[in-house]
This record gives C-alpha cells, sequence and structure tokens, in this order.
C-alpha cells in the first residue's frame, strides 16, 4: 500500500522532470522555440506509448537498465585502475 501511495505521489513529479530534460535537449541542440520542442517530444512520447505499449516501454527500460550496469560496472573497474591500482606492498 505504501509503496503504491508513493508512486502516485512522486509518478508526476518524475514525468515532469523527464519532460522537461527531453525538451531542454531538444530545443537546445535543435535550436528550436521551448514550447515547439515540448510540443514535438510530448508527441514523440506518446506514439511511442501508443503503438509500442506497455511492452514497450518495459523492454526499453531493461535496456537501458544494463546498459547503465555496464556502464557502472566499466566506470568501477576504470576508476580503481586510476585511482587505487592494484594492491602493492609498501616497503620503507
Amino acid at each position: 500500500m505504501l509503496a503504491g501511495v508513493i508512486i502516485a505521489l512522486f509518478m508526476p513529479l518524475y514525468g515532469a522532470a523527464v519532460l522537461i530534460g527531453g525538451t531542454e535537449f531538444i530545443s537546445t541542440g535543435f535550436g528550436i522555440d521551448y514550447n515547439t520542442a515540448l510540443l514535438l517530444f510530448a508527441v514523440i512520447t506518446a506514439m511511442y506509448v501508443f503503438y509500442g505499449g506497455l511492452k514497450g516501454v518495459m523492454y526499453t527500460d531493461a535496456m537501458q537498465g544494463l546498459i547503465m550496469f555496464a556502464g557502472m560496472a566499466i566506470l568501477l573497474v576504470y576508476t580503481y585502475s586510476k585511482v587505487a591500482g592494484s594492491p602493492r606492498v609498501i616497503r620503507r
């Protein structure tokens, strides 16, 4: 019950943040008016959800999660190799 309430409260905020971010990207990247970019992004998102359905959204979310996990693992290994390196014995 608590999880449902939390999702119901914060999902509109998350959706608004995604729309604002996508709109800013389109507006800045393509040099078009903010309102036009918002309309374009909303139409593209609505078409994607309508034609792909919830199943398409779940597949792309799963793919995005896999990509982020792989990127996190690569970043972790790279950062560790640059900062700490392999363990060494320090002799004085």
